[in-house]
């Protein structure tokens, strides 16, 4: 009896010690690039002040590590891979940047700046951004996004532009780098349409 206690003990002790000396995976950590291109035909901006706001994500990606779907209902988050910071602060700072960079107004600043009575205020709604792997031979970035534009005085104004804008962006493998270089195609080509369609509805 004593000698299978010892036995047990011994077998915990060497099985713990493998489990000590496997090298654990290191965790990586990206961001989106999605510098917008300067072209020799920009256009004059609207007058006013857009103030970008709040950009909320559905719970299933709102967290910072990467979402794989593998079925039509099973998705995983990737431990070892996962956004540099979080998502809807990512994406808020992302949409700045290109906003800014593209002068779609005469002034674009964050929430945070000084606001102008009759400004415009843009937010967005992400309903999906995931890497789709379930055909392994033809892996894709997909990132849906909701905008709205409307009065940032809130004064009980109606919605100025409300526009749903869908990307799919091929993946050249299944790797978390593909899928971060497949994202940020996939939001410049959505920022890209936003920017078009803000023009051309001058909410």
């Amino acid at each position: 009896m004593v000698r299978s206690v010892w036995v047990v003990a011994l077998l915990a002790v060497v099985m713990a010690a493998c489990t000590l000396s496997r090298p654990v995976p290191p965790k990586h950590t990206w961001l989106l690039d999605t510098a917008r291109p300067q072209t020799s035909q920009e256009q004059p901006p609207l007058p006013g002040v857009l103030v970008v706001g709040s950009v909320n994500v559905a719970e299933a990606f709102a967290g910072r590590p990467m979402v794989y779907r593998f079925g039509e209902n099973r998705y995983e988050s990737d431990y070892y891979n996962e956004f540099f910071v979080a998502p809807r602060d990512m994406l808020a700072q992302r949409i700045l940047e290109w906003l800014q960079s593209a002068h779609l107004y005469e002034t674009v600043t964050p929430l945070a700046g000084a606001q102008a009575p009759d400004a415009r205020m843009l937010q967005a709604f992400v309903n999906e951004m995931y890497a789709d792997v379930r055909d392994r031979s033809r892996p894709a970035a997909v990132l849906s996004i909701q905008f709205y534009i409307t009065a940032a005085d809130r004064s009980g104004k109606p919605v100025r532009f409300a526009q749903q804008l869908r990307e799919v962006a091929p993946m050249r493998d299944d790797s978390a780098q593909a899928y971060a270089q497949a994202l940020s195609q996939a939001l410049a080509a959505i920022l890209t349409e936003l920017e078009r369609q803000v023009r051309a509805a001058r909410p």
